[in-house]
């Protein structure tokens, strides 16, 4: 957070007013007294409107400070969700005749919430479109794997009847996961960029991903 360019200048042109009346005051025939009290109301002005400054520059900071922290929030989230989906779209890869998926335990979203209990979502913003886009997308192909899972587990139907509606789910949520990942891989390269988020960083995060991926739902491994 950068201090504000106007302020800046303000508090400097206060600053050199004050010296050049106690400097030069005595050429346009002021008393010491007046000189003194002019430069002494210049330099508590110079002073207050300083500390106004820096009362603005910190709480713009602070919400700065948050708005990163709830983003960065954002781009953990956005990727454990891809990840998910990579895990998905690699099982029906690797196993294309398994009608059998793993039960999807529910995506974190608490940034997501915190950012629109904040007001920071912006309709008119593309970037807050897209991230609204991935959370409701995902959260519908969270609600599709886990109806499909409901006809592997619980439907009485016949076996027959049984597969065909769960491979003709498995193809709609493998052309959700293939278009969501894409959407994801644009905007967490762009948040990773603006949050300065560095190459080990990200690697560190993938891991854990993967690990509680893994821990969760098996041993394959979720690209």
């Amino acid at each position: 957070m950068k201090i504000d360019k106007k302020d800046a200048a303000i508090i400097l042109l206060l600053a050199a007013l004050g010296a050049l009346f106690l400097v030069f005051g005595d050429r346009f025939g002021w008393s010491d007294l007046i000189i003194g009290n002019i430069t002494v109301f210049t330099f508590s002005l110079t002073t207050l409107y300083f500390s106004f400054s820096y009362d603005k520059w910190k709480k713009n900071k602070e919400n700065e400070d948050k708005r990163k922290g709830i983003l960065k929030g954002i781009y953990k989230e956005i990727v454990e969700r891809a990840r998910y989906l990579g895990y998905f779209k690699n099982l029906l890869v690797s196993q294309p005749d398994n009608p059998y998926i793993p039960l999807f335990p529910p995506f974190p979203k608490s940034a997501w919430e915190s950012a629109i209990a904040n007001g920071y979502y912006d309709p008119q913003h593309q970037s807050w479109v897209d991230y609204s886009y991935i959370y409701n997308a995902t959260e519908n192909f969270f609600l599709n794997a886990n109806f499909a899972n409901d006809i592997a587990y619980k439907a009485t139907v016949s076996d027959e009847i049984k597969l065909e509606r769960l491979f003709s789910i498995h193809a709609i949520l493998l052309s959700q996961a293939i278009e969501i990942m894409v959407i994801i891989d644009v905007n967490a390269k762009r948040l990773a960029e603006e949050l300065s988020i560095s190459i080990e960083e990200t690697k560190r995060l993938n891991d854990e991903i993967t690990k509680r991926i893994r821990e969760t739902l098996g041993t394959a491994k979720g690209k």
